[in-house]
């Protein structure tokens, strides 16, 4: 006969490292996998080399056991990407782009690395867009990154092989030249006028 307690159980054990330690101990996979070269990746540049077993055959059972030699294949994955999160609305005139940006930012997913946010709106010729920016917190007018990002995500959507693309933003008009490749787009410009927005002079300190 067995006998239990609601006043015996105890959470903390489920909410936080300790399960996992002894997991970790317990657990025969453990104990038998590599971990000599576990690590974190801390910055753009690190390199990651996935392992994976090569693919097993499922063979009829008739008394014998047959028995395959599996290859191990290993891919490695650069990381030279920044996140960028981009979706679609229906008048970007009329989102509160800091206080629905902050909602995505701050998810559990992104917070700790942080995120742009980009409001889209798709035209037929062009596209407008409006940016809630990490690290500026707030709203930008312009954002590089992510007006040629949604772009080419426009490029996509209407399977163009070349061109450029009209991109209105806050800040003023842009526009994402483009070539598509096979492996994705290449060729990529980001065009814009150069204006001068601050002048200032600096005047030698005096000596006292």
């Amino acid at each position: 006969m067995g006998y239990s307690d609601i006043n015996a159980f105890i959470k903390e054990v489920y909410n936080n490292s300790k399960l996992a330690k002894i997991y970790d101990k317990s657990g025969v996979a453990m104990q038998i996998i590599n971990r000599d070269y576990e690590g974190d990746v801390k910055k753009g540049g690190d390199t990651v080399h996935i392992r994976t077993l090569g693919n097993v055959v499922a063979h009829d059972y008739s008394g014998v056991v047959t028995y395959d030699s599996i290859a191990g294949t290993s891919d490695t994955l650069v990381i030279d990407q920044k996140k960028s999160f981009a979706f679609e609305v229906d008048d970007v005139d009329k989102i509160n782009v800091v206080e629905e940006g902050k909602k995505i930012r701050y998810n559990e997913r992104f917070k700790r690395e942080g995120t742009n946010v980009n409001f889209v709106k798709y035209h037929k010729d062009s596209l407008s867009i409006r940016t809630y920016e990490r690290g500026v917190e707030d709203e930008t007018l312009s954002c590089g990154t992510g007006v040629t990002a949604s772009a080419l995500s426009w490029a996509d959507k209407y399977k163009l092989s070349e061109g450029k693309v009209l991109v209105k933003t806050r800040g003023g008009e842009l526009q994402v030249a483009f070539k598509r490749n096979e492996f994705g787009f290449n060729d990529i410009w980001l065009i814009g006028p150069a204006v001068q927005v601050f002048k200032g002079q600096l005047s030698p300190l005096e000596r006292g």
